[in-house]
């Protein structure tokens, strides 16, 4: 790296750098039904580097991303980036100058041990062990991974940091099936952690057999509107429209729809729970837990949304800088606190209610917050009775729900890869019922 400092400092043509050097060593296994296919380890070293440059009273940067054989003589590549950076017209900003860095736990060093044992014995064997005992189950395929990270990030401001990370993480996919009948049902999951304890295989493995020997049964929902839960990996995304609303950027380019000290809905009455929303950057081994976010903004707890006010928008150095407050880095693992009502108490009506574990894909319009999702699985409760629903779907808005909304008692730590998008792990109630969402089904 202190190669590819010398290089930037020399140029008079640039006011600011920032490097980050990942080091990326990723053990890789894949097996179809269970026998190993294939088991490799790939390692990566490279540099994203953003340019800066100020010009006429503007800043302009840009990026580029340097692998270790092209650092000898990247002129070419530096000419480019500064060609077009100084086309580039933003206020000014600043970096972040040399901070202090809060200890995060990201990394477990239990997994420096034998890679082998890990992913075939701690992961592989116990996954297909958990599959054979469940009845009408198989395995269709499963990889595995082990990704080890050694982070360091330097600026022109005097920002120095390392720290390293760690992940691991499988893909399988249940296959259920009934006596004399050729139909499979497929169920998909892929939980990661940053450490192997996280993820109770066996425990996984019995839910999604479950879910899968439900679907076999399973018939549309009714259609109407009426009450809603969603639990489980029902809960991706569905706090991306409100993350997207909460950030600087959208305030600053006026196009948030909340205001600072204000209700989320204006002046629409909340009867449910009021929501509370906050990023935290500190969760042990949390799946968005960094000493630093990319710009080099110290880790932070704060809250987003208190009782639904809007409190604190989460904000980058740059649109920090331009809205003059204090910058709270990226959006890190969110976390909501629990309620009083109980699981039993949100899944009690004479019905209908509809509870959803899983969209085939939730994918809301982050500014409207409007979505429609169709169901992969769900169960349908009336007068006491409880059957399986697949199909149909599930649309709302995704803001204005959070006006009659009530949480769970019982609370859940994520870290499935899909939960919340690209938000990171979870920390809150294990289901959310909101009073109405339209449902389409079997009329």
């Amino acid at each position: 790296m202190d190669r590819l400092i010398r290089q930037l400092e020399k140029r008079r043509d640039i006011t600011d750098w920032r490097i980050i050097r990942q080091g990326h060593t990723s053990y890789q296994m894949y097996v179809i039904g269970n026998v190993v296919d294939t088991v490799r380890k790939v390692t990566t070293n490279t540099y994203a580097v953003t340019v800066y440059c100020d010009h006429d009273g503007f800043r302009g940067s840009t990026n580029l991303t340097l692998f270790e054989h092209e650092l000898g003589n990247i002129r070419k590549r530096l000419d480019q980036a500064v060609f077009i950076a100084r086309r580039i017209n933003h206020q000014p900003y600043q970096l972040p100058s040399l901070n202090s860095f809060p200890f995060v736990e990201t990394f477990d060093p239990t997994l420096l041990q034998d890679i082998q044992e890990i992913l075939s014995l701690q992961m592989a064997d116990r996954l297909i062990d958990a599959v054979e005992r469940e009845p009408y189950i198989r395995l269709s395929s499963s990889e595995y991974f082990l990704d080890l990270k050694e982070i360091s990030m330097r600026n022109s401001r005097g920002l120095d940091l390392s720290y390293r990370t760690s992940e691991i993480f499988f893909d399988g996919v249940l296959l259920a099936w009934q006596h004399n009948d050729d139909v499979d049902v497929e169920m998909h999951f892929e939980p990661r952690a940053r450490r192997l304890q996280e993820l109770s295989i066996e425990t996984i493995v019995a839910r999604y057999a479950g879910f899968a020997r439900d679907r076999l049964k399973a018939t549309l929902p009714r259609s109407g509107h009426y009450p809603v839960i969603l639990s489980g990996d029902a809960l991706t995304g569905i706090f991306s429209p409100l993350v997207h609303h909460t950030a600087a950027s959208t305030i600053f380019q006026g196009t948030s729809r909340f205001i600072k000290g204000k209700s989320l809905l204006g002046r629409k009455r909340i009867k449910g729970e009021p929501l509370t929303l906050i990023s935290n950057g500190f969760v042990p081994f949390g799946l968005r837990t960094f000493p630093a976010d990319v710009d080099g903004v110290p880790a932070s707890r704060f809250a987003l949304v208190r009782n639904g006010i809007f409190e604190r928008p989460w904000s980058t150095k740059q649109y920090a800088d331009y809205l003059q407050t204090e910058p709270t880095g990226s959006i890190a693992n969110l976390e909501i606190p629990i309620d009083p009502s109980s699981m039993r108490a949100l899944l009690h009506d004479d019905g209908p209610v509809l509870h959803v574990v899983a969209f085939s894909a939730l994918m809301p319009d982050p500014v409207s917050g409007n979505f429609a999702a169709e169901i992969k699985l769900g169960y349908e409760i009336k007068n006491g009775s409880i059957k399986p629903v697949s199909g149909g779907s599930v649309s709302g808005n995704l803001i204005t729900c959070f006006a009659d909304a009530h949480f769970s008692t019982e609370a859940v730590q994520s870290f499935y890869a899909l939960s919340l998008d690209s938000f990171g792990g979870y920390c809150g109630p294990q289901a959310i019922r909101f009073h109405t969402f339209q449902i389409s089904g079997d009329n």
